[in-house]
């Protein structure tokens, strides 16, 4: 009798442990479920959130601008590209800035006065301007007798009279839709005009 009571009692324990293992296996594919969705929607969250961040002009935007290059008092022929536009901020020689970023490291900031520089075969620095027929003048250099320096005044649009000078990172500027800017080189205090393509419409729209 003793031995046939000691059968039974392992025979219970082996199914208690059955039991055990049979839960915890049953549990662990509905935890590792939840744990998936769960991080599902931290994955989507986050993609919203970058897409939300992300600064305009974005992927399938086309803006414009008006862009001169206004030297020593004089305003030089609307540029064009000088080499195969690899950004999307580009010229048409019509004196407009054309903002569709090709890629995302063109969009927000990425769209700028440097970007569109590197197409039409320009050089601008807070010091420094070179023009694409190769024409250079720096900081100090005379210009009507005077020393110039290299400016940029900024409209929001054309109907703003006011506009305002660009403290400095000429290069680094992006420009909003429908704005307006001139890069001037001349002496400080230089009345410096709105280009003349102000109020020009966009061929390409």
């Amino acid at each position: 009798m003793g031995r046939a009571s000691s059968n039974k009692k392992v025979a219970r324990a082996a199914r208690a442990a059955g039991k055990q293992k049979s839960t915890r296996t049953s549990l662990a594919w509905p935890l590792s479920l939840v744990a998936v969705v769960a991080l599902g929607g931290v994955l989507i969250f986050a993609s919203r959130g970058e897409r939300a961040e992300a600064q305009a002009p974005i992927l399938g935007d086309h803006w414009h601008a008006a862009i001169g290059l206004y030297v020593c008092g004089q305003f030089q022929p609307n540029v064009n590209d000088a080499k195969q536009d690899v950004s999307g901020i580009h010229s048409h020689g019509d004196g407009l800035m054309h903002i569709h970023p090709f890629g995302t490291r063109y969009t927000g900031d990425g769209a700028n006065v440097g970007a569109w520089a590197d197409t039409v075969g320009l050089e601008v620095e807070d010091d420094r301007l070179k023009l694409a027929n190769g024409d250079e003048y720096a900081n100090g250099d005379e210009c009507d007798g005077e020393p110039g320096t290299v400016q940029v005044k900024v409209w929001n649009s054309n109907a703003d009279e006011q506009g305002r000078l660009l403290e400095g990172d000429f290069a680094g500027y992006a420009p909003a839709d429908g704005s307006l800017l001139t890069i001037a080189f001349g002496p400080e205090g230089t009345n410096i005009p709105k280009p003349p393509s102000a109020g020009t419409a966009p061929s390409d729209i």
